[in-house]
C-alpha cells in the first residue's frame, strides 16, 4: 500500500499544479484531437513541474500521461452515456478469489486499477441486474454479492437510478464467503441479519413476554418512541454490535455491510432523537474504519461526511472537552482513544483530499493523544495475573489515568455490574420458563404468573387449585381469591401435571437419576424442577405418586385440553412446535438484548495498535 500511497501523494501534487495553472490535458497542445497524448507538450510540462516540485521528471511525466488518459476516458464514458443512455461503471472488488477476476483488473500497471473492472448498464437497471453482471465476471452466485455505492448498500429490486448511482461510478463489491463453519453457527451475514431482525423485533414490542429493552439518552432519560422507531433502533443497535464482534474477527467487510445495514436503520428514526445519543456517531467512526482497513479510498467523500457528522454529535454528547462524560461516568480516559481514533481518522482523510497542511496537524494530534493514552504493560501484566482479561486491564488502567490499583476496584466493581445483570437475565429466562409451563389465562391474553401463585399457596390454598384460580380470574389475585372462597366447585381440584420439558428432564437426569423417574419427579411438583430434585435427593431417588399421575401422557404425546376439568394447558396452548419456535423466539431476544445492553464499555477498548501503525505510515509519507 506505500506505493499506492506515494503515487497519490505525487498525483495530488500534479492536480494542484494543474488546477492552480487551469491546464486540460485533454485539450490541445497536451493532447491532439484523435485524443493521443502530445509527448513534446508532456515531456515540457513535466521537467517544469519536475523542477517546481522537487521530483523526478520520468515520474512526473507517468503521472500526466496517467491523469491525461483518465481524463480522456472519462469524458468518453459521459459522451456514450449522454448520446445512448449505457453508464460505464468501476467495479472494485473485495473479498474475491484473484483467480476467477478479469485479467485485466489484475495486470494493469495502475496500483489503483488492480482487482478492478468495469461494467456498461443502464441506469434504469436494477441493483439485481448489476448483481448479476458482477456475478458473470467473478463468478460469485448472486446471493453472496453485496454492491456498495456512496456509502450505501444497493438495493436488489431498486433502479440504479433512483438509488443515486451515476455514469462513470464507483461501486465496491464484497463477496460473502458463506463458510459451512460459520452458516452452521449462525455466523454467516444472511444468518446473522435474519436472525438479528427477528429478535429485534421481538424485542421492541410493547410487553412482550420474551425481553424489553428501555432505551435511553446520555442523561438517563427514557427515550419516548412509537412501534416503529422503537423496532428500527432496537434492529440498529443490534446490527451495529454484530458488526463490531465481525470486526474483533478482522472480518472488515462483513463488518463493513452489517455497519452499512444498521446506518439504514437508523435512518428510519427521528433526528432530533438521533442527536441526543451517541450511537450515531460511533457507528459513523466504525463505518469509516473499515474503509481504511479495505482501503476503499473511492470512498474518501463519503469518508469525510460521516467524520463530519460524528465530530459535531460527540462535541454534542460528550461535552467539546469530554466534560459530559466526566460528569456521568467520573472519568473520560477510555472515550479520548475515540476522540483519537476521530482525529487519526480526519487526518487519513485530508491527506486524501490533497489538504497536506490539515492533515500533518491531524497527526500530530492523534499522535500527542495516542501517546497519553498508552499505559504502562507491567502493570496490565499484573491485573492479568489477579485472573482479569487483557481488556479489563487496559479499560481499567486508562479509566484510571494509569492508576494500579484503582483500576483493579474499578474493574471488580464492572464485573459485579455484569454479573449482577447477567443474574437478573437468567432469573428472567426462569420466570419465563415457569409462565409457559403453567399455561394461559382463559382469556389467552396472558401466561399465569408464578408470583401470584406461591402468593395464593402462601396463604394456604392448594397450588393447583390456585393455578386453576388464576388461570380462570386472568391473573387478578382479589378474584382468584374470592373463586377460591366462594365458588371452589367451578375449579380443577383434580391434580393434573403441566407439561414437562425435556430440557428439565435432560438436567435431572444428568445428576444421576433415571429419566423416567425424573419424569414423575417434575409432573408431580408440577414442573418445579428445584421441587423435583428436592423430593428425589431426600426420598434416596424414590417417587411415590398417585395412580393417575404415574399413568398420566408422557409429555410427547399429550395434548391440550379443551375443558377446564382437563387441566391447566387451554385448548389454546400451543402446539410442541410452535411452543419450540416461540422458545427459540424468546432466546434470541434475550440474548439480542444481553449484546445491546452488557457491553457498555466494550467498543472502548482500543488498543491502538493499528492506530499507530496508520500513524506512523502517513507521518513516513509526509516526513514528518
Amino acid at each position: 500500500m506505500g506505493d499506492d500511497l506515494r503515487d497519490e501523494l505525487l498525483r495530488n501534487a500534479i492536480r494542484t499544479q494543474l488546477r492552480d495553472r487551469n491546464v486540460k490535458l485533454w485539450m490541445p497542445p497536451y493532447a491532439e484531437e484523435s485524443g493521443k497524448p502530445n509527448d513534446k507538450s508532456l515531456q515540457a510540462l513535466a521537467e517544469e513541474f519536475s523542477t517546481q516540485l522537487k521530483l523526478d521528471k520520468e515520474d512526473c511525466l507517468q503521472m500526466l500521461l496517467s491523469l491525461q488518459e483518465n481524463a480522456i476516458k472519462r469524458m468518453k464514458e459521459q459522451e456514450q452515456f449522454r448520446s445512448g443512455g449505457i453508464a460505464t461503471l468501476h467495479i472494485r472488488f473485495s473479498g474475491f478469489s484473484a483467480d476467477v477476476l478479469p485479467s485485466t483488473s489484475k495486470s494493469s500497471q495502475d496500483a489503483n486499477a488492480k482487482n478492478q473492472t468495469e461494467v456498461q448498464i443502464s441506469l434504469n437497471a436494477r441493483g439485481k441486474d448489476l448483481a448479476d453482471a458482477v456475478s458473470q465476471i467473478s463468478g460469485k452466485p448472486v446471493d453472496q454479492i453485496k454492491l456498495i455505492c456512496g456509502g450505501r448498500l444497493l438495493k436488489q429490486e431498486q433502479n440504479l437510478k433512483d438509488q443515486g448511482v451515476k455514469s462513470s461510478s464507483k461501486i465496491m463489491a464484497i463477496a460473502i464467503n458463506e463458510d459451512p463453519n460459520e452458516v452452521d453457527k449462525g455466523l454467516s451475514y444472511s444468518k446473522l441479519c435474519e436472525k438479528t431482525r427477528s429478535a429485534a423485533s421481538t424485542l421492541s414490542r410493547k410487553r412482550n413476554q420474551y425481553a424489553s429493552l428501555e432505551l435511553e439518552n446520555q442523561t438517563g432519560s427514557s427515550l419516548k418512541l412509537d412501534q416503529r422507531e422503537k423496532q428500527a433502533l432496537c434492529l440498529a443497535l443490534a446490527l451495529h454490535e454484530r458488526g463490531r464482534s465481525a470486526l474483533k474477527r478482522n472480518e472488515n467487510s462483513l463488518a463493513l455491510l452489517l455497519f452499512l445495514e444498521a446506518d439504514q436503520e437508523f435512518q428510519q428514526c427521528n433526528s432530533d432523537l438521533l442527536k441526543s445519543v451517541d450511537n450515531v456517531a460511533l457507528l459513523q467512526l466504525d463505518i469509516v474504519w473499515c474503509y481504511l482497513c479495505l482501503r476503499s479510498m473511492s470512498h474518501i467523500p463519503d469518508a469525510d461526511r460521516r467524520l463530519n457528522l460524528c465530530e459535531a454529535t460527540l462535541e454534542r454528547t460528550y461535552g467539546k472537552n469530554l466534560e459530559r462524560v466526566e460528569a456521568l461516568k467520573g472519568t473520560a480516559g477510555n472515550e479520548a482513544a475515540l476522540l483519537m481514533r476521530l482525529h487519526l481518522l480526519q487526518a487519513i482523510v485530508a491527506f486524501h483530499l490533497n489538504k497536506v497542511s490539515l492533515s500533518q496537524e491531524l497527526l500530530r494530534k492523534a499522535e500527542s493523544e495516542l501517546q497519553s493514552l498508552k499505559v504502562n504493560s507491567d502493570d496490565i501484566v499484573q491485573i492479568v495475573a489477579l485472573g482479569y482479561s487483557t481488556s479489563e486491564a487496559l479499560l481499567g488502567l486508562r479509566a484510571c489515568q494509569g492508576d494500579l490499583n484503582a483500576a483493579v476496584i474499578r474493574i471488580s466493581e464492572w464485573q459485579e455490574e455484569r454479573k449482577k445483570a447477567r443474574e437478573e437475565s437468567r432469573k428472567a429466562r426462569h420466570r419465563e420458563r415457569e409462565r409457559r409451563k403453567l399455561g394461559k389465562t382463559a382469556d389467552g391474553s396472558q401466561y399465569i404468573e408464578p408470583d401470584f401463585v406461591e402468593t395464593l399457596c402462601g396463604m394456604g390454598y392448594d397450588r393447583y387449585l390456585a393455578i386453576s384460580a388464576l388461570k380462570h380470574s386472568n391473573n387478578h389475585v382479589t378474584q382468584a381469591v374470592h373463586m377460591l372462597q366462594e365458588q371452589p366447585h367451578l375449579l380443577d381440584a383434580k391434580r393434573r401435571c403441566v407439561r414437562v420439558s425435556s430440557e428439565d428432564v435432560v438436567q435431572i437426569s444428568a445428576l444421576g437419576f433415571d429419566t423416567d423417574i425424573a419424569r414423575l419427579a417434575l409432573r408431580k411438583h408440577n414442573g418445579n424442577i428445584e421441587a423435583a430434585v428436592a423430593d428425589l435427593f431426600n426420598n434416596q431417588g424414590i417417587i411415590t405418586v398417585t395412580p393417575d399421575l404415574a399413568e398420566a401422557e408422557t409429555d410427547e404425546t399429550a395434548t391440550a385440553s379443551t375443558s377446564a376439568g382437563e387441566g391447566v394447558y387451554d385448548a389454546e396452548t400451543v402446539a410442541e412446535n410452535d411452543q419450540r419456535d416461540q422458545d427459540e423466539q424468546m432466546e434470541a431476544a434475550l440474548e439480542l438484548e444481553n449484546d445491546i445492553t452488557n457491553v457498555e464499555n466494550d467498543h472502548l477498548c482500543i488498543t491502538l495498535e493499528e492506530e499507530e501503525n496508520f500513524l506512523l505510515e502517513y507521518k513516513t509519507l509526509l516526513k514528518m
